[in-house]
């Protein structure tokens, strides 16, 4: 049965990350959008394309691992709040484990996950020619 619980708990966890990894591309491509010119000016000033690249994806980068560093402590705090009241015995005591791996195995799909969601962002800001960028409005 907690088998089972378990499965479900990490496909539901697989959905979220879908929808994360969309959410993010969905932020990345809306500032991309905004920053047109700024890329363009870094461009002239002398930033080559896989720089400017490299910075959209660290800031995807940044915003999961932020995410994931309040989740985890969140969930944990959370989690084990949880138990502790639904265990109201004073001869029980709830000790919170963390399971490590897993949690590590999370935190690496979700920053691969940010990477994915951050390349066609940072390959539209890449792209952007100097010239064409400044004269816009």
């Amino acid at each position: 049965m907690i088998d089972m619980v378990l499965l479900m708990v990490l496909v539901l966890l697989a959905a979220a990350i879908i929808v994360a990894v969309i959410g993010v591309s969905n932020t990345l491509s809306l500032s991309v959008f905004e920053r047109r010119r700024e890329a363009a000016l870094l461009r002239a000033v002398g930033m080559n394309r896989r720089a400017v690249g490299s910075m959209i994806s660290l800031q995807a980068l940044l915003m999961a691992a932020v995410a994931l560093l309040l989740g985890t402590v969140l969930g944990g705090f959370f989690g084990w709040a949880g138990v502790s009241s639904l265990v109201a015995r004073e001869d029980w005591s709830v000790v919170l484990e963390i399971p490590w791996l897993r949690i590590a195995a999370i935190w690496a799909a979700t920053l691969v996950a940010a990477l994915l969601a951050a390349w066609l962002p940072a390959h539209q800001m890449s792209r952007v020619q100097p010239a064409s960028g400044l004269s816009q409005q």
